[in-house]
């Protein structure tokens, strides 16, 4: 199920069958036609759920002086230096920022990050064994509204459908 458009910004995702009470599947995101995350990697759907309700807490703090002027590679090792430095605080103050864990284990090899600027939001990315950063820029509010259609959609198809909890 695709969610958004892959020209700006959309959520996938795929309900596999399993045997447990876990909902299975597979999930990216797509940024403007550029695949971020593994489909191909298997991952519980209601994890991914809960951390895009996670991050829709904290949307409304997408923004930060330090970044404002920042270009992508810059901007990306401000958030990684905070992130796993040894400043806890700052890790914390700059664990907003951090899309990484909405992908689960379909983002290992991924970092992927949020900002805001005034004018617009950002969604950078970068392999952990690569030195490229991949950015897109979207209208501010865009991330929100996918991810509530998201959460809207599966919650939606999940409880349509109890037997995927069997």
């Amino acid at each position: 199920m695709l969610i958004g458009e892959k020209e700006k910004l959309a959520l996938e995702y795929e309900i596999v069958p399993s045997s447990g009470h876990a909902i299975l599947g597979h999930f990216r995101m797509w940024a403007d036609r550029h695949e971020i995350g593994d489909f191909e990697d298997v991952v519980v759907l209601t994890a991914v759920q809960a951390q895009i309700e996670h991050s829709l807490r904290v949307a409304d703090r997408l923004a930060d002086s330090a970044l404002l002027a920042a270009d992508k590679a810059e901007a990306v090792r401000i958030i990684q230096a905070a992130l796993y430095g040894r400043s806890v605080p700052l890790s914390l103050e700059y664990a907003r920022f951090n899309l990484t864990e909405v992908g689960l284990t379909s983002f290992d090899t991924l970092w992927v990050f949020l900002i805001a600027t005034p004018a617009e939001q950002r969604l950078l990315w970068r392999k952990k064994k690569g030195l490229d950063v991949g950015e897109v820029g979207f209208p501010v509010g865009t991330y929100e509204t996918v991810a509530h259609e998201f959460l809207r959609v599966f919650g939606t198809e999940i409880s349509n459908h109890s037997h995927l909890r069997h």
